[in-house]
């Protein structure tokens, strides 16, 4: 009982030992953070990546895509392992120059897909913002009988590339274009990462709601235009225009800022990736119609890598049963979603695992420095040993003194830390954008860093660990002292003073 009693009195005495504790909750709280942030970046990366392309892609790196991916796409589809439902979607890729309601002149990679197989594939469609919900608020307000059937049908066929207005509403958007005999009306809709038209993200997640109608923006698309040789052609460009009918958040900030997405047939037609007439021997023939990705999701539990392998072995069939359907330096290749971020994830882990090799390093100055503090309070309580061990206190007992003093240090600052460490991390977007509020100050650039948001979730395991580490860090460096404590002999340090 003596021993806490001591414990607890040198704790609320020895202020020098205060220094000590805060060098215990400075590093817990430090390495908290680090590691959680690091943790959560990992985390996003591989769940934003993962959700991008679904867990399998089947691609050639030029913009001329590959043909026979309607074979292909059958095949794969009644593959053992891969998910029921159409979890397999063809996908065109290219390149283009938008207009965005003649305020806005960018390039952006635009992507052709089918939205219905997409909230099967990947989280395109659960980053859309604006549709459902905004026409489902809208619907009851409208008079007119065309402008409700057109919202009804949006709302039925969500997600999809409809317009949720009537032919007359965005003929009113654009009055000037019936001057010119466009008919504004019949351009298809589009769906542009929110970022690309200058739009926010709120707090909570979801996009900030524009003081302009999402649905009166137009957007002219002037898409390159790939051949089957590779060469793109420059001389006839086409250009479409589009309605913006929702706005995408990946959480990927490259992604969401230069990403545009069209409806995967539109596109196969607008960059004559479709079945080509043409005439052989007298005869009229069709080319094969041309993507450039498949992507395709496997069932929960099934093997990756054992599914990918079935997925390779049906690509190495079709193109064996046919000629120039790769060539040498641009094969197909058939990838897991982890292959094709490989070296993107291995750098984000060397980062970390860098990371909390220095902020370790760093963090030995708490253990060092309870062990400076502890040699000092026996040297200055050499008298008061003497005194234990001349009434019958033990070696040991003296021993468990100091090191209990450094256990209570250890087990407060790492409680401490872990406090601290939790109100940074849950606090650490807002503490971020306070400080480029006030004094400019931007550690966070999405553009640098992927992300739009900073992690700020903790790991129950990191948390655990860290503290346990602080705790046995402060016993460490109370040890070599209180080793000290207990050699001294009763009467050399009654002699002491």
């Amino acid at each position: 009982m003596y021993k806490l009693h001591l414990i607890l009195k040198y704790l609320r005495k020895r202020r020098i030992a205060w220094w000590a504790l805060a060098a215990v909750t400075l590093c817990t709280t430090m390495v908290l953070v680090v590691i959680s942030v690091m943790s959560g970046w990992m985390q996003m990366f591989r769940t934003a990546y993962h959700g991008l392309e679904g867990d399998i892609t089947i691609s050639r790196v030029s913009v001329s895509g590959f043909p026979h991916y309607q074979e292909m796409l059958e095949k794969v589809r009644g593959l053992d392992g891969v998910r029921d439902g159409g979890a397999a979607m063809p996908v065109i890729k290219t390149y283009g120059l938008i207009n965005v309601w003649g305020e806005l002149q960018d390039g952006v990679q635009v992507e052709g897909v089918n939205l219905p197989l997409a909230q099967h594939i990947g989280n395109l469609v659960q980053g859309l913002q604006n549709q459902k919900p905004y026409l489902e608020s809208r619907l009851p307000t409208l008079a007119d009988a065309a402008d409700k059937a057109a919202m009804q049908k949006a709302i039925d066929d969500f997600p999809s590339f409809d317009k949720p207005h009537g032919d007359d509403w965005y003929r009113a958007q654009m009055p000037n274009a019936n001057t010119r005999k466009v008919n504004v009306a019949n351009w298809p809709g589009i769906v542009l990462g929110y970022a690309i038209i200058g739009l926010k993200r709120e707090k909570g997640g979801a996009i900030e709601r524009p003081s302009f109608d999402l649905n009166s923006v137009w957007v002219h698309l002037t898409p390159l235009v790939p051949s089957s040789s590779g060469t793109p052609d420059l001389t006839n460009l086409p250009v479409q225009g589009f309605w913006l009918v929702d706005v995408s958040r990946t959480g990927v900030y490259q992604v969401d800022s230069k990403t545009a997405y069209v409806d995967f047939d539109l596109l196969q037609k607008l960059l004559q990736m479709d079945a080509q007439p043409y005439t052989q021997d007298g005869q009229q023939k069709f080319t094969s119609a041309r993507a450039n990705q498949i992507r395709i999701n496997v069932k929960p539990g099934a093997d990756l890598a054992a599914v990918a392998a079935k997925v390779k072995q049906v690509v190495d069939d079709i193109r064996n049963s046919y000629e120039g359907v790769e060539t040498q330096l641009d094969p197909i290749r058939v990838e897991t979603w982890e292959e094709r971020q490989g070296s993107f994830l291995a750098a984000v882990e060397h980062e970390k695992v860098l990371l909390l090799f220095l902020f370790g390093i760093i963090s030995l100055v708490a253990v060092f420095l309870i062990f400076c503090i502890f040699y000092m309070i026996v040297a200055e309580k050499t008298r008061d040993i003497g005194i234990l061990k001349s009434i019958g206190a033990s070696s040991g007992g003296v021993a468990m003194i100091f090191l209990g003093y450094g256990l209570v240090i250890g087990i407060i600052g790492g409680a401490l830390g872990l406090m601290f460490g939790y109100l940074v991390i849950h606090n650490i977007n807002a503490i971020h954008e306070w400080l480029g509020q006030q004094f400019h100050i931007v550690v966070w650039d999405p553009k640098t860093y992927l992300f739009d948001t900073i992690p700020n979730q903790i790991s129950a395991e990191n948390a655990i660990w860290i503290v346990s580490i602080a705790v046995v860090s402060s016993v460490l460096g109370a040890t070599l002292p209180a080793l000290r404590a207990a050699r001294l002999q009763p009467v050399e340090s009654l002699r002491w003073e």
